[in-house]
């Protein structure tokens, strides 16, 4: 999911440094690649997604190609290489010798002045020796074209690579825009060439794939931990309805604020905001489910009774824990300042997903334990709290089985009265 034109990472600028989205393009044509970029950047502008987008290095360093006329070289009798030396020397610098003076030692470096090397024009005013011992005028043994090429020739990931970089509009976020690229690549990256994230965007897709791993390895160890208390494979789902509730509400409040205010990102806040709601909601399903198993094994309730006393009797800490979050949370939903728009989304995430389900799970969780509760009866014969009844027998919390009366409840033979937990 991503929403929402406030962006945590930066927009603008060159690569590396504060681009919103920097996609690079990689190969062993250099010219090819140069093409391929071009293209890229005219649909990225055409678009609407992006702002203006700079290819990098872009075809606007001037350059000066000088080739030379072998066939007149050769009919003034005049050797190539002499030309290319001569080019090399009084063009580009050589260093020809060296002198001390004052216990210092200097180059001599041997080219023409800057002033008499500014056009090219100016090689007309070189000579070189001919094998005859004529000097011939240099314009007449070479020609030139201006033209504009790279300034450098970057490499990424060891293969030649072209970066396109841009912010991105208002409205988009990145992963929006990572989507409309990554659908666009097949068509206007050519053969034999690849590409590679980088920048913001490469940690974006990072940390979401850390975060999904993250938010799998919560569920798995939550369910594991519910397994091991409840002594029971079945009522970890039982709970696990009301996560799925609070992590359908996070996402879904955040997907609506771009109806209804200032649209927010899923950025990693927000991740981590979902995997908090793992354990904050699942607090509520513990206290409804630890109850009703708690009526079912001292005083023999089925399991419909149990659960509605145990939600009536868990009403109140729930709404009260659940209320005392909230509110720590909505300053954090609705902060304004320097970084907020990187924050909020983790405040509205815990806001909307436990406001959401904490309602929902107070009809959801009950209707749930009684289902998993028949289907446990049906298929095994065994009531789903049978788990933790037989641990309190052998741990000798239960000294007889228990007698169920015609009224609905019942009390241990020989065990003193029940009376319910204190709740808080």
């Amino acid at each position: 999911m991503s929403v929402g034109p406030k962006r945590p990472f930066g927009g603008g600028g060159g690569p590396g440094r504060g681009s919103s989205l920097q996609l690079v393009l990689q190969g062993s044509d250099f010219e090819e690649l140069q093409t391929s970029g071009e293209q890229f950047v005219e649909d990225m502008e055409a678009s609407g997604v992006f702002g203006p987008v700079r290819l990098y290095p872009s075809p606007t360093k001037p350059q000066l190609d000088v080739r030379i006329d072998r066939a007149k070289a050769a009919d003034l009798a005049v050797p190539v290489r002499d030309i290319a030396t001569t080019l090399e020397t009084l063009l580009g610098s050589r260093r020809v010798t060296q002198f001390q003076r004052g216990g210092q030692q200097y180059d001599v470096i041997l080219q023409v002045e800057d002033s008499r090397r500014m056009t090219p024009g100016d090689l007309a005013r070189i000579y070189v020796r001919s094998e005859r011992g004529s000097l011939v005028q240099l314009g007449n043994l070479v020609t030139w074209d201006e033209n504009a090429v790279p300034e450098s020739y970057p490499h990424f990931n060891r293969l030649r690579s072209v970066t396109l970089s841009a912010p991105l509009a208002d409205g988009v976020a990145m992963g929006d825009a990572i989507t409309y690229l990554q659908d666009r690549i097949d068509a206007l990256l050519p053969a034999g060439s690849t590409y590679a994230w980088d920048g913001p965007a490469r940690q974006f897709l990072e940390g979401a794939g850390d975060t999904y791993v993250m938010f799998g390895l919560a569920l798995l160890f939550t369910f594991l931990i519910l397994a091991a208390q409840f002594e029971s494979w079945v009522h970890p789902f039982t709970i696990f309805t009301g996560v799925v509730i609070a992590v359908a509400g996070g996402i879904t409040v955040l997907y609506a604020t771009r109806y209804w205010g200032p649209a927010m990102t899923d950025n990693l806040f927000s991740r981590f905001g979902l995997i908090m709601l793992i354990g904050l909601i699942a607090k509520n399903g513990i206290l409804i489910v630890e109850f009703a198993n708690q009526l079912q094994i001292e005083r023999g309730l089925d399991a419909s009774t149990a659960v509605f006393q145990a939600t009536s009797a868990r009403f109140r800490p729930i709404l009260m824990t659940s209320v005392s979050t909230i509110l720590g949370a909505v300053p954090i939903a609705f902060a304004q300042g320097a970084g907020a728009e990187i924050r909020n989304p983790l405040g509205l995430v815990i806001v909307g997903g436990l406001g959401i389900a904490t309602i929902m799970t107070l009809f959801v969780v009950p209707i749930t334990y009684v289902f998993m509760d028949r289907l446990c009866l049906r298929f095994t014969g065994r009531s789903s709290a049978a788990g933790l009844k037989r641990a309190a027998e052998i741990r000798g919390t239960i000294q007889a089985p228990v007698a169920p009366t015609p009224g609905g409840s019942a009390t241990p033979a020989g065990a003193p009265a029940y009376s319910a937990p204190a709740t808080h």
